[in-house]
């Protein structure tokens, strides 16, 4: 089932210039999330949490959407693919993965921020032989070639991060103190919870399996 995730804000820079804006209105009127990729604004500011920390300047799912115009041959992955999937919760503040043909990479989106934060980061992982067909979906109605990993296959990738302490793909978040002993569980059952909530309650309910 495709998900509408709302007017998409990245652009590719070519798209802009075929509709005539000029070098100069680029750089008054947008910001480059990505070599290429530009989102409209001069300034672009993170949110922030009730601690005034930076969290994100896009939220999951438009990263991954400006990911898809910068390397439209990528398989978005992890946290991303769950914001895909409409996933409320998590998502936002974690590093945005995703699968290519390259060897891996870190990188950052918006540059000129010079924002490190999880929530701001990119980390590209080598898929040689390609991901199968059957793990993987297009759920974006306003990006129909954009791939991602279905969901259950991103809460494993998830999953397996926190098992294994990948930073680089998962950032672990504050959990009660009373829960510390089982951090890495208690975690990964919020994970799990939290992509159960993405599927059809029907599902849910104990009904009709869905890998969606």
């Amino acid at each position: 089932m495709l998900r509408q995730l709302g007017p998409q804000k990245s652009v590719r820079v070519d798209e802009l210039k075929r509709a005539g804006y000029s070098n100069y209105q680029l750089r008054t009127r947008f910001s480059r999330a990505l070599t290429g990729v530009y989102v409209p604004g001069r300034s672009v500011n993170p949110v922030v949490d009730f601690k005034g920390e930076d969290l994100y300047v896009l939220d999951a799912a438009e990263r991954a959407r400006a990911y898809h115009l910068a390397n439209p041959r990528a398989v978005i992955a992890g946290f991303g693919a769950l914001a895909l999937a409409n996933m409320k919760y998590f998502a936002d503040e974690q590093p945005t993965l995703a699968l290519t043909k390259s060897p891996r990479d870190d990188r950052q989106f918006f540059p000129a921020l010079e924002l490190d934060i999880p929530g701001n980061r990119l980390h590209t992982r080598q898929d040689r032989w390609g991901t199968p067909q059957a793990k993987l979906w297009t759920p974006d109605l306003s990006n129909p070639t954009l791939r991602a990993v279905r969901p259950m296959i991103a809460c494993a990738q998830v999953i397996a991060a926190l098992e294994s302490g990948d930073e680089r793909a998962v950032v672990p978040w504050e959990i009660p103190q009373c829960f510390q002993p089982w951090e890495t569980e208690v975690r990964q059952i919020q994970v799990m919870d939290a992509t159960l909530r993405t599927q059809p309650i029907e599902w849910r309910r104990g009904g009709t399996r869905s890998w969606n």
